[in-house]
């Protein structure tokens, strides 16, 4: 009686944190929906994406004359996001609520895929907050960006596949990961956790479907290849491949572990008991472990947190998964719930201590930025002619093509997979009317160094005047 009262202590106060999280977040994400402004770097790199294939140009351009554009990922994100978009009137909107939707969709999936897993209301409502919950999840999902729909369309494969392992159901779970790589070809933990599970059951069976799978996943990228003109493996492939220092791997893993040690103290625990065995979440430790290699073998220069939302989420499928059956499996005392549920609130606590300790600080910079944003609208709209931006909204929005990636093809430079004459020779001749960038060119700090190559900083240091700082932003015009 003791054990199921402090339990039901833990469920009320793990509910009251959940319902502050989510009030904060829904918040959050509807400021963030309706803001007209980039939020991340990325996000008029895609957006001008949509804008290219709503106006029947290349996604994949050749990369050894202007427009100086990448397009990283598989082209079904922004294919979806032109569809809606209007031309007359170019803005974030539209994507960002796609995104807004997918993780919705997230949710969804993870909660009938624990349903189905645990047969516990309780801790599939529990993984499921904890999920969306996240900080890491939270802070990409209303962003014009490809994770999003990537993910929930990988869940939608795995939830079809945990409820119906043969017949439509295993034909829906290869369609939607098909899907979800043509969304974002990193994202291949889902389907091979699938097939692992496939081989192990009928190892040949498993391997005349993963044949079958990865033949018209290669037709696929095959018939991109020849639709662009032999540059999508180039865009998706080859030119992103840059290094990653080991200092920039230890950030990242430190992330990872000051973020969610309660999660990865499951898993442990997990692996330590006798539910590893269990032939129903063979798929699942496959996903852990697949989430974590992809997580590990995709970063990059650059590389921010979204490598790791997959591992994020598998991980919390695994603890909701040991929440719900080890105190059912384990030969233990009843003290087991308590114990685990105690662990999803600490680590929901977490999640909210952070949220909590950066709410504020987001408000104030998005009203500042909204505040100079404009400001900066007028400029751009304003001038004539070409224009030199780094972050691409600026251009997109206001009607300006957008011509140079400056992080992007800065890599490609150092990797010596691209040659920046050209553009030199346009930025020493002032073909561009404006540029902008968020630094001093004449005092640039070491980081912009991934942005821009020397040899451009200094072509505009002695061809560009500054004329006005907006906010962080400093704009530049030809000058002697």
């Amino acid at each position: 009686m003791h054990t199921q009262r402090l339990s039901f202590i833990l469920q009320i106060a793990f509910v009251c944190f959940a319902i502050i999280l989510v009030s904060i977040d829904a918040f959050t994400q509807y400021h963030l929906l309706t803001l007209p402004f980039e939020i991340n770097d990325s996000e008029g790199v895609v957006l001008n994406q949509a804008w290219r294939l709503a106006h029947g140009l290349a996604l994949y351009p050749p990369v050894d004359h202007s427009p100086y554009i990448l397009s990283v990922y598989t082209p079904l994100y922004p294919l979806v996001v032109s569809w809606f978009l209007d031309v007359e009137s170019i803005g974030f909107f539209a994507a960002r609520l796609l995104s807004l939707m997918s993780f919705a969709g997230i949710g969804i999936a993870v909660f009938f895929i624990l349903r189905t897993l645990t047969q516990s209301r309780w801790w599939s409502f529990a993984g499921t907050v904890l999920i969306l919950c996240s900080g890491h999840l939270q802070s990409w999902a209303t962003l014009c960006r490809v994770d999003m729909l990537g993910i929930f369309l990988s869940l939608a494969g795995l939830w079809c596949y945990v409820a119906r392992r043969r017949g439509i159901g295993l034909i829906a779970a290869y369609l939607f990961c098909l899907a979800a790589l043509m969304t974002k070809q990193t994202l291949l933990a889902a389907p091979l956790a699938i097939l692992i599970d496939r081989i192990l059951c009928n190892r040949r069976r498993g391997i005349i479907e993963a044949g079958a799978f990865f033949a018209t996943l290669a037709i696929a990228f095959i018939t991109l290849q020849i639709a662009s003109d032999g540059h999508f493996f180039g865009h998706a492939f080859y030119y992103v491949a840059t290094p990653l220092s080991a200092a920039q791997l230890m950030l990242y893993l430190r992330q990872i572990a000051f973020g969610y040690p309660v999660l990865l103290i499951g898993i442990t625990i997990l692996l330590a008991t006798p539910l590893r065995r269990e032939r129903d979440l063979r798929w699942l430790l496959a996903y852990v472990a697949l989430g974590l290699g992809a997580g590990l073998t995709t970063l990059k220069t650059g590389a921010a947190e979204n490598h790791w939302l997959e591992f994020i989420i598998a991980a919390t499928l695994c603890f909701a998964v040991l929440g719900a059956r080890a105190p059912r499996i384990l030969a233990s005392p009843p003290s087991w719930k308590p114990l685990l549920i105690a662990l999803a609130l600490l680590q929901l606590g977490l999640i909210l201590l952070n949220q909590n300790l950066s709410l504020l600080a987001v408000r104030r910079a998005d009203a500042y930025r909204s505040e100079e944003g404009q400001r900066i609208d007028d400029v751009v709209r304003s001038t004539p002619g070409p224009i030199l931006t780094e972050q691409a909204g600026w251009a997109v929005r206001n009607g300006k093509a957008f011509l140079f990636d400056a992080f992007s093809f800065t890599q490609m430079h150092y990797q010596e997979r691209w040659d920046e004459q050209p553009l030199i020779d346009r930025l020493d001749d002032g073909e561009f009317s404006l540029i902008l960038t968020q630094f001093d060119i004449r005092n640039p700090p070491a980081q912009k160094m991934q942005r821009f190559t020397p040899n451009i900083l200094a072509t505009i240091q002695k061809r560009y005047r500054l004329q006005k700082r907006i906010g962080t932003w400093h704009v530049y015009a030809p000058g002697e």
